[in-house]
C-alpha cells in the first residue's frame, strides 16, 4: 500500500518536487505551486517530519540532534494536500543509512533530507538526493520505466524493466539473470554462460517466459510469434572480488516469418490480431472465430461469400 501511495504521490508532484528523483534544479527556475499554511498546520507537519528524520536510518545511526534545522515547509496544490519539507542536519561520519560494521570516515557530514508528506504519512524521504530513507538504499534511477525499442536495434533493459515495440504490439520484460560466467580475473576450465529469463506479451496476450542464453561465443535464439529474440550481452561482468549484480541485459529483436494462423490462435492470439506473411491479407469468417491469410485476389472472392477482410 505504501508503494502504491508513493507512486501516486510521485506522479502528482513530479513536475515540481525534484528532490524525490534526485534531480537538482535551480529553485528560481521551478517554484512549486504552493498554498498558504496555517500555524497549526505547519506545526503538525513539521513534527511529523522531525519524528521521521530522527528515526530514519541515516540520522538514527549518527545524526547530531543539536544540528537539526527545518529549512522549509510548503503545501502543494494537490488532493489530498501534500507537504514538501526540507530538513538539514549533521552526521558524525560520512555515508548514508545504517552503517553498522562498515569502515567509517571520521568526518562531520552535512545532509539535507527532502520529505513528501500526505495525510500524516511520509510518502518519500530522500537524503542529499541520493539515499532513499524509506527503503534504506540508494535512490533507484528511473526504476522500471519501459524503454521504447525498435526491431533490428539492440536495447538494454534492467531487472523488471520492459522493452516496448509499440508498432508491433510486443513487450519483453527482463525477470531475472542467472550468471555462471567465469570471473574475468580467474582462469576456469569452463567459461560458463549467462541466462536472461524474460516474459513476453503480444497485443496484451501473455506468451509466457523464455530463457535467453549467451555463452560468450554465441547466443541462443527464441522465436515468439514472428519475432526472433537474442541475448547479446549482460553487464556487469563478474570478478573474483566483486560478484556481478544490478544487471543490465542487451537484447536484439528481429522479425521472422510468422507461424500459421492456427498456431497463432492456439498460442493465445486473437483471430483479428493474427499476422500474415508479406503480400498476404488477413480475413475472418463473420460467424466463426477463425482467420486465414490469403492473397488479395482470393480475399476479394471470399469477401463476397461472407468473409471479413481485416
Amino acid at each position: 500500500m505504501r508503494n502504491q501511495k508513493l507512486l501516486l504521490a510521485a506522479v502528482m508532484t513530479a513536475a515540481v518536487f525534484w528532490p524525490v528523483h534526485g534531480m537538482a534544479q535551480n529553485a528560481e527556475e521551478t517554484q512549486p505551486a504552493q498554498i498558504p499554511l496555517e500555524g497549526v498546520e505547519i506545526a503538525q507537519v513539521t513534527q511529523i517530519a522531525l519524528d521521521f528524520v530522527r528515526s530514519s536510518p541515516t540520522f538514527a545511526f549518527d545524526g547530531m540532534e543539536d544540528t537539526l534545522v527545518v529549512d522549509s515547509v510548503h503545501a502543494m496544490e494537490s488532493f489530498p494536500v501534500q507537504y514538501v519539507v526540507q530538513i538539514s542536519f549533521d552526521s558524525a561520519h560520512g555515508g548514508f543509512g545504517d552503517r553498522e560494521g562498515q569502515v567509517l570516515t571520521q568526518m562531520i557530514t552535512h545532509h539535507k533530507m527532502d520529505l513528501l508528506i500526505s495525510e500524516g504519512i511520509v510518502m518519500s524521504a530522500v537524503t542529499d538526493g541520493q539515499w532513499d530513507e524509506l527503503n534504506n538504499q540508494f535512490v533507484l534511477k528511473h526504476p522500471h520505466l519501459p524503454i521504447l525499442a525498435q526491431l533490428g536495434k539492440q536495447v538494454q533493459i534492467g531487472i523488471d524493466q520492459s522493452a516496448v515495440f509499440e508498432s508491433e504490439g510486443l513487450q519483453i520484460t527482463l525477470k531475472r539473470i542467472e550468471d555462471s560466467r567465469c570471473p574475468s580475473d580467474v582462469t576456469c576450465i569452463h567459461a560458463g554462460d549467462v541466462k536472461a529469463i524474460v516474459s513476453v506479451t503480444y497485443y496484451d496476450a501473455d506468451m509466457g517466459q523464455f530463457t535467453l542464453i549467451n555463452t560468450g561465443s554465441g547466443s541462443s535464439e527464441e522465436i515468439v510469434q514472428r519475432y526472433s529474440i537474442m541475448l547479446t550481452d549482460v553487464t556487469p561482468y563478474p570478478t573474483s572480488s566483486q560478484p556481478a549484480g544490478n544487471y543490465t541485459a542487451t537484447i536484439l529483436v528481429s522479425k521472422t516469418a510468422p507461424p500459421s494462423p492456427i498456431q497463432q490462435i492456439s498460442g493465445g492470439i486473437l483471430p483479428e490480431n493474427v499476422l500474415c506473411n508479406d503480400g498476404l491479407v488477413l480475413i475472418q469468417k463473420a460467424t466463426k472465430q477463425s482467420s486465414a491469410c490469403v492473397r488479395p485476389e482470393t480475399a476479394q472472392i471470399l469477401a463476397e461469400r461472407g468473409w471479413l477482410v481485416l
